[in-house]
């Protein structure tokens, strides 16, 4: 059986990687073969084996998103080579605007369903003898819950949750439609739990942005929250209050923004000119002591930040990095600094003003 080889350069929603993923599984089949790579340089061909594999393997390949233009060499030799090449612009793709129009809204309804058709789509474009279905629309907006499933009226989802877990004070959560046609759930999934776990109930809504007529109508969703907490990665206000109003503000309740918070550890840079309870103003005369090495805890801290941190950064006055034994320049693995921080990437916030240093 012939395979179809489909590939595709995604620069944007990288979330539909998996979903396209999945789907293509589920043709292989049918004689299905998709490679789906981000626009950066990663995956198990290699970014040059994947562009050696589109020029002389794959039948077709499609461009979500980004300027065409810095993919117009690739374009032209797949163009070249008789492949079918789709992009959002359909002067640069080999295929009628009519198709190109058709395709579009199979990826934009979305959908592990409609992305299989969209493949499907491709190959017939392809020459292959598939028999796509025609594109689905999918619910734009909706309630979505990891126990109960997906609603698309309110008082469907009130009337069944009450009935599975009482009645309870409602915390709305707000959360892109990404999320739920790719099946990335995890944060909202824990945070469901975790909150239905404390005695309070949950609407969790999906929906489209800030659109102004799909946003509104997953906001109507929202009804009966008493606090909203936004997932999304921006704001939902107005870039100009004078002239728009926010769309929350028809919730009239209090709507927080989560923030994204990295791991992070703090600690005090560790002592060393005096330690314990010695500290009597003549030990500490060692801080700029060219001579003398630093003490094993202090040793052991920068040790500990090389093996656990990605980065490190230093807030306050200054340290005392740069006044153990070495060069001042020109650092070597001999060097105390150069032992203590390594190659680590270090931000060293640097407090000019004190007189004594900032002249």
């Amino acid at each position: 059986m012939k395979m179809f080889k489909l590939g595709a350069i995604v620069t944007y929603g990288g979330g539909a990687i998996k979903t396209l993923t999945e789907a293509a599984g589920e043709l292989r089949e049918e004689g299905v073969e998709v490679h789906v790579r981000a626009a950066t340089p990663s995956s198990e061909l290699g970014w040059e084996g994947f562009l050696r594999w589109l020029v002389e393997e794959a039948h077709a390949f499609f461009l979500l998103g980004g300027n065409p233009e810095e993919y117009d060499g690739l374009l032209k030799t797949l163009s070249a080579g008789h492949k079918v090449v789709v992009t959002k612009e359909p002067g640069r793709s080999t295929v009628s605007p009519e198709h190109v129009a058709k395709l579009e809204r199979y990826y934009k309804y979305g959908g592990k369903e409609n992305l299989k058709n969209f493949i499907l789509y491709l190959g017939k474009l392809a020459g292959f003898d598939f028999r796509p279905r025609e594109p689905e629309e999918v619910p734009w907006q909706g309630i979505y819950h990891p126990e109960l499933g997906t609603f698309e009226e309110p008082g469907t989802y009130r009337l069944k949750y009450e009935r599975s877990l009482g009645l309870r004070p409602k915390v709305g959560l707000l959360f892109y439609r990404s999320y739920w046609l790719d099946g990335n759930l995890a944060l909202v999934d824990a945070l469901v739990r975790e909150l239905e776990g404390r005695g309070i109930g949950v609407v969790p809504v999906f929906g489209q942005g800030k659109d102004k007529k799909l946003g509104s109508e997953a906001l109507k969703l929202l009804g009966g929250a008493e606090v909203v907490v936004s997932l999304r990665s921006f704001f939902l206000v107005p870039r100009d209050p004078a002239r728009e109003e926010s769309p929350l503000s028809t919730l009239n309740v209090p709507a927080l923004q989560g923030l994204k918070e990295y791991y992070k550890t703090e600690l005090v840079q560790p002592k060393r000119g005096c330690y314990g309870a010695r500290c009597d103003g003549r030990v500490c005369k060692i801080l700029h002591d060219p001579e003398i090495p630093p003490p094993h805890h202090w040793i052991a801290t920068y040790k500990w930040i090389q093996e656990n941190s990605d980065v490190v950064v230093h807030v306050g006055t200054h340290g005392y990095l740069e006044f153990l034994p070495g060069k001042g320049v020109g650092l070597s693995e001999e060097d105390f600094p150069e032992i203590s921080i390594g190659n680590k990437p270090h931000f060293y916030i640097y407090t000019v003003k004190n007189p004594m240093e900032g002249a």
